[in-house]
């Protein structure tokens, strides 16, 4: 995890902010396997609240045993009970395995985000 990464998950655990909600995997011992970050977004154009997944994270010893899955499950489940149509995401166009998650999940691209280094 970068530190950006970590100070958004420490600011939701810490502030708790309303309409945000972290989602914790672990084993049959307890031990964290992973995490979901899930937080109520407004799209820009139709201005419709809906879930937005803000961070997944799988430890590497947890990696291709359903555990991401489990945790977007859990998430669609959240979204869907506070009465939500869509769940939202972005993910890294070279993030491969997450990409391949998500498309056997049935999410599809919506939006294209273009990005040019200037500076």
């Amino acid at each position: 995890m970068d530190e950006a990464v970590t100070a958004a998950i420490d600011h939701v655990l810490v502030a708790q902010p309303s309409g945000s909600t972290v989602l914790v995997a672990e084993d049959d011992a307890g031990r964290p396997l992973g995490f979901i970050h899930v937080e109520t977004h407004k799209d820009y154009f139709t201005k419709e609240e809906h879930g937005h997944v803000s961070d997944l994270v799988v430890a590497s010893t947890a990696e291709h045993r359903g555990v991401g899955r489990a945790l977007m499950t859990a998430a669609e489940d959240w979204a869907r009970g506070l009465g939500f149509r869509l769940l939202t995401l972005n993910v890294f166009d070279g993030n491969h395995g997450a990409r391949k998650l998500y498309d056997r999940l049935g999410y599809q691209p919506d939006t294209l985000k273009m990005v040019k280094v200037i500076g």
